[in-house]
C-alpha cells in the first residue's frame, strides 16, 4: 500500500514538472528536509525570542545584540565566501578542496579574533567592563567556530539534505536550550555570549569528526576555489557590513533601548526571510551549479515570478497578525509593531536572490562585484543619512529602498551578463 501511494506521489510530482519547470522529485526529496529544518528552526526561535523578550531588560538585550553583531561584522575575515565556493566545487566533484578551504578560514579567522579582542581592550580601557569581557568572549571563539561550520557546505555540495538540515536542527535545539536556561539562571552579559558560543563549538567539533568518517572527501581539488571564495568574500564585504551596522548603529547614536525596538522589529523579517532563503538557496545552489548559462537566463525570471506571488500572502498575513503576536507574546515592544509591519515589504524583493544564486553559479566576478559593492553602499549610505534625521524610521526606510533597488540591479545585471564567460 505505501509502495503504490509512493508511486503515486511520484507520478503526482512528475506530472506537476509541466507547469512548475523544476525538477519536483529533486526538490521534494531535498525540500522536504530543508523545509522541515526550517519550520523546526523558526519554532525554536520563536520561543527564544519571546524569551529574550520577557526574561531581559531591554537594555541589557540591546548590548547583547550589539556585541554579537559587531562579532558577525568581525567574521568577515573568516572568508565566508569559500563556504559558497567549496558547495560549488563539490557539488562538480572536487572534494579534496574542503582541505584547502578549512585551513585558509582557520587562518583568516585569527584576525577576527584579534579584532575583537582589540575592541574587547578599548571597552576595559574606558572602563566598560560589560563590553570589555563580551568582545573579550566572542574574540576567543571567533577564529575557530566559523571555520568548523564548513562541513555544511560540503554536505550541501554533496546534496546530503537529510545530514545538512538534521545537524542544522540538532545545534539549534541544543544552543537554543542553553540560552533560554541562561536566561533564567542569570542577565549578566558576558555570561550570555558565553553560552550563546560554547555550545556551538562543541557541537560543530562533534559534527566535523562524524562527517569527516562518514563522507571522506576525494582527492580531485579545484585550484581556483580559495581565489574564488576570496572573491565571494571581497565582494560581499560591504553586504555583511550592511546587514549588522544597522544595529551598531541605533545602538550608538540613540541608544540600548531603541536598538532592542529596533531588533524586534527586524528580527521575525529576518526569521521569514532565512526560512525562504534556507530553501531556495539549499535546493536551487547545487542544480544551479549543473545547469548551463542558456538554461538559467530562460528558467530563472519564471521562477522569480512565481516565487514573488507566493510571498504577497505571506506579507498580507504578517501586516495584520502582527498587532496580536506583539500584544500577546511581546508586550513589551508594542512600539515595534508599526516598524514590523512595514519591513515585512522588503520580502517582496526577496525573489533577487535567484538571480544573484545564477550569477554566483556561473562566477559572473564583475557583475557581483557591481551589486555587491553598489547596493550595500547606497544602504549604508541612507542609514548614515536618515538614521540621525529620523531615527528607527529612517532605518525602516533605508531597507525597504535599497531591498528594491537590489532587485531591480540584480535583474539587470543578469539579463545583460555575457554568456561566454565560464566558471
Amino acid at each position: 500500500m505505501s509502495g503504490n501511494l509512493k508511486q503515486k506521489l511520484k507520478s503526482l510530482l512528475i506530472w506537476s514538472q509541466k507547469f512548475t519547470k523544476t525538477d519536483m522529485i529533486y526538490a521534494a526529496k531535498g525540500g522536504f528536509w530543508i523545509t522541515f529544518e526550517k519550520i523546526i528552526f523558526n519554532a525554536i526561535g520563536a520561543v527564544s525570542f519571546i524569551a529574550f523578550a520577557n526574561l531581559l531588560s531591554r537594555e541589557s538585550y540591546g548590548i547583547y545584540q550589539y556585541i554579537l553583531s559587531m562579532a558577525a561584522m568581525f567574521s568577515i575575515f573568516s572568508l565566508p565566501g569559500i563556504d559558497t565556493a567549496v558547495t560549488f566545487s563539490v557539488a562538480a566533484g572536487r572534494e579534496g578542496s574542503y582541505f584547502d578551504a578549512f585551513k585558509n578560514k582557520i587562518k583568516f579567522g585569527l584576525t577576527a579574533g584579534l579584532i575583537s579582542l582589540s575592541f574587547s581592550a578599548y571597552y576595559f580601557w574606558h572602563g566598560n567592563s560589560i563590553l570589555g569581557l563580551g568582545f573579550a568572549i566572542a574574540g576567543i571563539f571567533l577564529p575557530i567556530i566559523e571555520s568548523l561550520y564548513l562541513y555544511n557546505a560540503f554536505l550541501l555540495g554533496k546534496k546530503q539534505f537529510k545530514y545538512y538540515s538534521s545537524n542544522n536542527i540538532t545545534e539549534k535545539i541544543i544552543c537554543s536550550g542553553f540560552i533560554i536556561i541562561a536566561l533564567f539562571l542569570t542577565k549578566n552579559i558576558p555570561l550570555l555570549i558565553f553560552v550563546f558560543y560554547a555550545p556551538r563549538l562543541l557541537i560543530r567539533i562533534y559534527f566535523i569528526i562524524k562527517y569527516w568518517r562518514l563522507f571522506t572527501p576525494n582527492a580531485e581539488k579545484d585550484p581556483a576555489v580559495i581565489r574564488f571564495g576570496k572573491h565571494l568574500t571581497l565582494m560581499n564585504v560591504l553586504g555583511i557590513v550592511a546587514s549588522q551596522i544597522d544595529d551598531i548603529l541605533i545602538f550608538q547614536w540613540l541608544g540600548a533601548v531603541p536598538a532592542a525596538i529596533y531588533a524586534f522589529a527586524i528580527t521575525p523579517i529576518q526569521k521569514m526571510q532565512d526560512f525562504l532563503l534556507g530553501n531556495i538557496n539549499s535546493l536551487a545552489m547545487p542544480k544551479a551549479g549543473e545547469k548551463s548559462e542558456v538554461d538559467l537566463k530562460r528558467i530563472i525570471p519564471k521562477k522569480v515570478a512565481t516565487l514573488t506571488l507566493l510571498i504577497i500572502p505571506v506579507i498580507v498575513i504578517y501586516i495584520l497578525s502582527a498587532p496580536f503576536i506583539f500584544k500577546i507574546l511581546l508586550p513589551k515592544y508594542l512600539s515595534a509593531v508599526i516598524y514590523t509591519q512595514l519591513l515585512s515589504l522588503s520580502l517582496l524583493f526577496l525573489p533577487k536572490t535567484l538571480f544573484s544564486l545564477a550569477l554566483t553559479a556561473k562566477a559572473k566576478k564583475k557583475e557581483l562585484y557591481i551589486a555587491n559593492t553598489v547596493i550595500p553602499a547606497v544602504k549604508i549610505t541612507l542609514f548614515l543619512t536618515l538614521l540621525p534625521f529620523f531615527g528607527i524610521w529612517g532605518m525602516v526606510i533605508s531597507i525597504i529602498f535599497s531591498e528594491a533597488l537590489s532587485w531591480v540591479i540584480f535583474a539587470i545585471l543578469f539579463k545583460t551578463s555575457r554568456s561566454d564567460e565560464k566558471l
